[in-house]
């Protein structure tokens, strides 16, 4: 699972990472921040309107990242999600402008996908996508087939910059041969998905996608025959639906194929893509690693 998790007490948010079954940046370039993310994840700010506007869809996949790095959580909490209203200050009345009908719908969209209920096993776990929901899975399935792509191509350049780059990932030696079978596995898993037919809409009563407490972004099914992708998802930058997918798929290609349920480690609690230090867990071999292998393909692909 690509582990964004967003944690709600009585309602209200905080944001950490995790995974049950399964879960997803620039070469030397810091991104940019997340707004979504960073709305939800800091202390003590209240969300305003202009905070949920959709990330530009078109947005190259490279310029975003996550304000927040708490691991175990950021703390506190920031008030729901309200349309404007009418502000009482000093006894006066306030006026705000109306929202526009586009605002309307941005704003109930993101109310819909941010799951604050307990899940219901008698309700259905899987829906049908909606339009835009097909757009935004859609424009990140083609953004991790051209990540992953550019990836392969550049380690045929056999750049010892990719393979010291790669070494110090895996804390390991590693051979251009296993660089390539690696990625090539992604790729063509990547290149096997079908919006609709192997990746699918879960709904908030999806266990694995909210387990009453947490929002996930996605998940691997347990035979790796597909993904689901989580209500949550839709609601991630243009980078992070890419990278997304690219974790998953490394779990159905089975890069993993020594895991099991609730020992996946993240390299890190957020969505940033550090390429100078990829995947900082220490010591450890990370060669059957899915999340190193993500930020790793996305490092080697944004390198030249």
């Amino acid at each position: 699972m690509f582990a964004f998790q967003h944690e709600r007490k009585n309602i209200t948010a905080k944001a950490e990472c995790g995974r049950p079954a399964a879960c997803a940046p620039r070469a030397k370039d810091a991104p940019a921040p997340n707004q979504l993310w960073r709305a939800l994840a800091v202390r003590g700010r209240a969300v305003q309107p202009a905070d949920l506007r959709e990330p530009e869809v078109g947005r190259a996949a490279g310029h975003v990242k996550s304000g927040c790095g708490c691991g175990g959580g950021c703390g506190g909490s920031v008030r729901r999600l309200d349309l404007p209203g009418h502000a009482q200050e000093a006894g006066a009345e306030e006026k705000v402008p109306e929202q526009t009908e586009e605002e309307k719908r941005n704003y109930q969209f993101h109310k819909e996908h941010q799951c604050s209920n307990q899940p219901d096993p008698d309700n259905p776990q899987r829906k049908a996508f909606t339009p835009r929901e097909h757009t935004r899975a859609l424009f990140g399935l083609l953004n991790a087939r051209s990540i992953v792509s550019r990836a392969y191509m550049n380690l045929g350049r056999r750049d010892p910059y990719h393979l010291k780059k790669a070494e110090k990932t895996f804390n390991r030696p590693v051979s251009f041969e296993t660089l390539d079978k690696h990625v090539a596995r992604i790729k063509n898993t990547l290149d096997g998905l079908t919006i609709g037919k192997n990746v699918f809409a879960a709904t908030c009563d999806e266990k694995q996608c909210n387990d009453g407490d947490h929002n996930f972004v996605g998940v691997t099914l347990d035979d790796l025959s597909g993904i689901l992708l989580c209500p949550f998802f839709f609601l991630q930058p243009g980078r992070t639906l890419a990278t997304t997918f690219i974790h998953e798929a490394g779990h159905m290609a089975n890069i993993d194929v020594n895991w099991a349920p609730g020992n996946e480690r993240y390299c890190r609690p957020d969505d940033v893509i550090e390429c100078d230090n990829v995947c900082p867990l220490g010591d450890e071999n990370l060669l059957e690693n899915v999340d190193a292998w993500m930020r790793l393909s996305y490092c080697i692909a944004m390198s030249g």
